[in-house]
């Protein structure tokens, strides 16, 4: 037991100067001053908030900053780079409204080896999470896209996913209580049964 232990001492004084480059570490958190709200989201998209909402919060919506990873899990592999602090999010501030980018828990990558879309919950939540202040740091708006010239060309198809995941079944741990690992299945199909899942799904022409 205790040469395993010394051999994971071992290869951990090892990896930390491999990966101590490319970590980015702060002296203190962006939530140690000011006065902060605490928002939670179930979906990424686009979050839109009305001036009213956010000042019934307490703050300024024309000096609006957002903070936040939102709810996508974090990377499990410590070679890749990483910072300790949240990354402040672009605000769009319209005439009545804010916009700004939400992260929920779901992710999704592109496999262009298998050209399909692969999804990862995160097991540990079930929503994402930002900060907001008026306080803290400088407003941050999106970065202005360049005008696109040439020839218009009209969009008649576009790739779209959804996907139905709920985590509700451990099959080392049914109930729940006791911990089973990471791994969870969704409903369960008996002999002969049948479900029907619903996706919403809005387009809007014109």
């Amino acid at each position: 037991m205790k040469t395993k232990i010394l051999s994971v001492l071992m290869l951990m004084a090892f990896s930390l100067p491999l990966t101590a480059g490319i970590h980015s570490y702060t002296s203190h958190s962006v939530l140690e001053n000011g006065k902060w709200v605490k928002i939670r989201v179930s979906e990424t998209g686009v979050c839109r908030m009305s001036f009213s909402e956010i000042q019934s919060a307490g703050l300024n919506p024309q000096q609006l900053r957002v903070y936040g990873y939102g709810g996508a899990q974090k990377l499990q592999d410590f070679s890749k780079p990483n910072i300790d602090d949240l990354p402040q999010v672009p605000v769009y501030v319209g005439d009545s409204y804010v916009l700004f980018w939400v992260q929920g828990p779901i992710s999704w990558t592109y496999n262009a080896n298998a050209a399909r879309f692969s999804h990862t919950r995160n097991t540990y939540s079930n929503y994402g999470y930002y900060f907001l202040t008026d306080e803290v740091g400088s407003p941050l708006a999106p970065t202005p896209s360049e005008a696109v010239s040439g020839t218009p060309t009209d969009i008649t198809t576009y790739s779209h996913y959804q996907v139905h995941d709920l985590d509700s079944i451990n099959l080392i741990d049914r109930n729940g209580i006791s911990g089973g690992g990471r791994t969870f299945y969704g409903e369960q199909f008996k002999a002969g049964q049948a479900r029907t899942f619903s996706f919403f799904y809005l387009h809007r022409y014109g």
